[in-house]
């Protein structure tokens, strides 16, 4: 990765983490637990920041006799790549040391005595425990600890991740409002009570209320809509989660096919929630692809060919690159459009 690349990437992922804990100290305002959990006082860091002036015979000679070969080779992380046809890495093997040195600096300048990640991170952060006990004197007075979490499922034992396809993302670009709201929309009854635990604030009391109401008539999904305006909301605010909710509706409740919803109200909706796109009045259906999903116009002959594209409010898939687009749109203006079985655009053909 290009000096250029990676600089982009960290500041994109700063950006990100300070919309998300703004958003998510209004979300707190809106239900009275802001004092209960002040995220106002979150700080964005770059280990950069005191990597950059650190000179490896310095490390060394400072903190070397305190890092433990024999640790390092005996967690999981490392021990099952050593033998393998691949091997492992110096890079890899050495990232635990870089891994355990900034949990030292920050606990150490910052008052940071947790971190948190995911199991995989199990080695790594007690590597930083295990650091922090052999340079700070102090620390047995102040220990830091490790908070791990195992790797999220689906109650049909479905991953959650990128590897699985089904990830989520906090970037808007990525994940609208709207694709928030519609996963979570769509999430198994036996999901509902874990994925509220996991992904709100609710208060314990609070869950236990809408699972029962949830249980009375599952058919009417109220713990699906609260799961999903809930964690939408987290995000993206509230006014996102509103208009994400309000176009839902739209799409899928006939309002559009009875006229009792303009393509204006559908295409204000749709720009505030996210899925807004707007193309040239004469595009075919492979150019809107293209420009909708940022891909090459053989990527999209290719998606639609594979049965992956689907139009109109009645989902109709459609596997000519050649189609005529014109009866799906709607009053002459508006291209409902679904790749895959997550993503939907709403396309102003009128630009």
């Amino acid at each position: 990765m290009d000096s250029e690349t990676r600089i982009d990437n960290v500041s994109a992922i700063g950006r990100q983490l300070e919309n998300f804990f703004t958003t998510a100290y209004r979300y707190c305002e809106r239900r009275g637990i802001e004092k209960e959990i002040d995220l106002r006082r979150f700080q964005v860091v770059n280990n950069h920041s005191w990597w950059k002036d650190v000179k490896m015979l310095d490390f060394l000679g400072n903190y070397g006799r305190h890092i433990r070969i024999q640790n390092m080779l005996a967690r999981d992380s490392i021990s099952a790549r050593i033998g393998t046809s691949d091997g492992l890495g110096f890079n890899e093997f050495t990232y635990q040391v870089l891994q355990a040195y900034d949990f030292y600096h920050l606990y150490k300048n910052e008052g940071v005595s947790i971190q948190v990640g995911g199991g995989d991170q199990w080695g790594n952060i007690t590597a930083g425990i295990d650091f922090i006990s052999r340079v700070e004197p102090n620390s047995k007075k102040s220990p830091p600890y490790a908070i791990t979490s195992s790797l999220l499922t689906t109650a049909n034992g479905d991953k959650f991740g990128k590897s699985a396809g089904n990830a989520i993302f906090i970037n808007r670009d990525i994940n609208s409002p709207y694709d928030i709201f519609q996963y979570f929309l769509n999430v198994e009854d036996a999901d509902i009570e874990k994925f509220l635990k996991i992904f709100t604030l609710l208060s314990l009391e609070d869950i236990n209320s809408i699972m029962k109401m949830h249980n009375k008539d599952p058919k009417l999904r109220e713990g699906q809509k609260t799961l999903a305006r809930e964690v939408t909301e987290l995000i993206h605010g509230y006014e996102n989660c509103r208009f994400a909710e309000i176009l839902s509706d739209m799409l899928f409740n006939d309002k559009l096919k009875d006229s009792s919803v303009s393509v204006d109200s559908l295409l204000d909706a749709a720009y505030v929630a996210g899925n807004y796109e707007t193309v040239p009045t004469r595009s075919s259906l492979v150019e809107i692809i293209s420009k909708v999903t940022n891909c090459s116009n053989s990527e999209a002959k290719r998606r639609i060919s594979q049965g992956g594209v689907y139009l109109g409010l009645d989902r109709i898939q459609v596997t000519d690159p050649s189609v005529s687009i014109n009866d799906y749109i709607l009053q002459n203006e508006v291209l409902i459009l679904r790749t895959g079985k997550r993503k939907c655009y709403v396309v102003n053909m009128s630009s």
